[in-house]
């Protein structure tokens, strides 16, 4: 039998058909395609009008912004600056809404470096501080517009900021625990939880302006591929300023966090308000981008 030589097939070349910034791109998109009246972004330049559809009653607007598609370093203190950045676009939000007749010339230079700060630590070097005060300013007006045509009802929502994030960042796991049952989304929603407890704890009546008008946030973290890390049982978790409600509860989430069991925190239904926060159940998707992070700062009724 003579051994001839085979062709060998070329070598594989690698192409680029898409990112982590495409996929956030993506996600903003579809978000504007289920609520007409969203306003669309483009590289993170908002828009200077707002597109209405009627009736009144059923308006909403919503400013999708994305921020960063390298969410990555530690998830603590990622999930720590996330909380401090949507507490600052809270209360400036609350100053428009207090005084409608205020616009971005009001903004006062403490306001304008805590949230500078609170971006930087977030995203490092780059900042859209002015997209976000905007943002801020709309949204508030949006709102003050809705109130004041009478055409809404306790409890709905108004209008908010949604911010996107891409990325995976990393959680430190203690290896003297047994009870380790988390991954990096639970443990973002929990951490993001417990930092905006300690926001709202030490926060008092002269550090924001008084506003008939609540506003409140939500976070929600899910793994792309649906599985939250090896040790988890969930793809992720979503939680809001509302999940934790006392010091006995902010105890047990440290503990929670420092022994990588977020989801043992989520887990346990008997002392958790399903509509505060939860983990998203397991569900392998067929792909595998990148870590989806969204936090909605909205101003309800």
């Amino acid at each position: 039998m003579s051994m001839r030589p085979t062709a060998l097939d070329p070598a594989p070349t690698n192409c680029l058909i898409g990112s982590l910034y495409i996929a956030l791109e993506a996600a903003s998109k579809e978000a504007a395609k289920l609520n007409p009246c969203c306003l669309m972004t483009n590289r993170n330049i908002l828009p200077r009008q707002i597109f209405r559809r009627t009736p009144p009653a059923s308006f909403e607007c919503i400013l999708p912004i994305i921020l960063t598609d390298k969410l990555d370093n530690d998830m603590t203190q990622r999930a720590e600056a996330i909380a401090d950045l949507s507490w600052e676009i809270r209360r400036l939000t609350l100053v428009f809404l207090a005084k409608p007749e205020k616009t971005s010339r009001h903004v006062t230079d403490a306001m304008r470096e805590r949230l500078r700060n609170a971006q930087r630590r977030l995203i490092d070097k780059k900042t859209y501080y002015r997209d976000l005060v905007h943002a801020c300013y709309q949204v508030a007006k949006v709102a003050n517009e809705q109130i004041s045509m009478g055409h809404t009802s306790s409890g709905q929502f108004l209008s908010g900021i949604c911010l996107l994030f891409g990325g995976e960042a990393t959680v430190k796991a203690n290896v003297k625990s047994v009870t380790s049952n988390g991954g990096r989304c639970s443990h973002a929603a929990l951490a993001t939880a417990l930092r905006l407890y300690e926001l709202q704890a030490n926060s008092n009546s002269n550090s924001s302006p008084s506003s008939p008008t609540p506003i409140h946030i939500s976070f929600y973290a899910r793994a792309s591929d649906g599985l939250d890390g090896p040790t988890a049982f969930g793809a992720g978790a979503w939680s809001t300023d509302e999940l934790i409600e006392d010091s006995a509860e902010a105890d047990r989430a440290k503990q929670c966090l420092m022994s990588c069991d977020s989801y043992g925190y989520f887990a346990n239904g008997s002392k958790i308000d399903a509509d505060k926060g939860h983990y998203l159940p397991a569900r392998l998707t067929g792909t595998n981008v990148m870590d989806l992070f969204m936090c909605l700062i909205g101003i309800y009724e």
